[in-house]
C-alpha cells in the first residue's frame, strides 16, 4: 500500500480511536443497564477487525503496521462502546444526555430485542428534537420499564408508529 494512502487511513482510524475512546471512557461507569451486545453493526465491526488482523503477515512496511494497529484500537473500541440507561441519564454512542434533555419517552417488545424510543432536545436548537433507539435484550424488559417510570415516569408518551 502506498504511504499517502496509508496516511489517510491512519488519520481516518486514529481520529476514530481518539472520538470512541473520549466517548467509552467518559461513559462507561455512568451505565447501570446495558443494551444488547450484539447487533448487526458490532457483528460487522468484529467481523471487520478479525479479517485486518489475518492481513498482520502481509505488510512489509512498518507504517502499515502502524495502520493496522490503529484500526484494531479503534475497532476494539468500538465493540467496548455500549448503550444504555444509568442514574444520571442515558448514553448513546459514547455520548451521556442527563434525564433532563429527554422530553418523552416509548417502549416496543420486539422479537429479539426490546426497544427503547426516547425523545431528546437538542442542545445546540432549543426547538429541535432528535430520537435515540436503544435495543435491551428481552430478559431486562420489566427492569428497564421499572428504572424508566422511576427516573421519567411523567415522560411517558405513546409514540406514533
Amino acid at each position: 500500500m502506498s504511504e499517502m494512502s496509508n496516511l489517510i487511513i491512519l488519520v481516518i482510524f486514529a481520529g476514530m480511536a481518539f472520538f470512541m475512546g473520549k466517548g467509552y471512557f467518559s461513559c462507561r461507569k455512568k451505565v447501570v443497564i446495558k443494551d444488547r451486545m450484539w447487533s448487526a453493526n458490532r457483528v460487522l465491526f468484529a467481523i471487520a477487525g478479525l479479517m485486518s488482523f489475518m492481513t498482520l503477515f502481509m505488510y512489509q512496511t512498518v507504517m502499515d503496521g502502524i495502520r493496522l494497529a490503529i484500526m484494531m484500537v479503534a475497532i476494539v473500541l468500538y465493540l467496548l462502546t455500549r448503550d444504555g440507561i444509568g442514574e444520571e441519564g442515558i448514553v448513546s454512542f459514547g455520548r451521556f444526555s442527563s434525564w433532563s434533555e429527554v422530553r418523552n419517552y416509548d417502549y416496543k417488545q420486539g422479537k429479539k430485542t426490546f426497544d427503547v424510543y426516547l425523545v431528546m432536545k437538542d442542545q445546540k436548537a432549543s426547538d429541535e428534537n432528535y430520537t435515540v433507539v436503544i435495543h435491551f435484550d428481552p430478559k431486562q424488559e420489566k427492569e428497564v420499564v421499572a428504572y424508566l417510570k422511576d427516573k421519567i415516569g411523567r415522560k411517558y408518551t405513546r409514540l406514533k408508529k
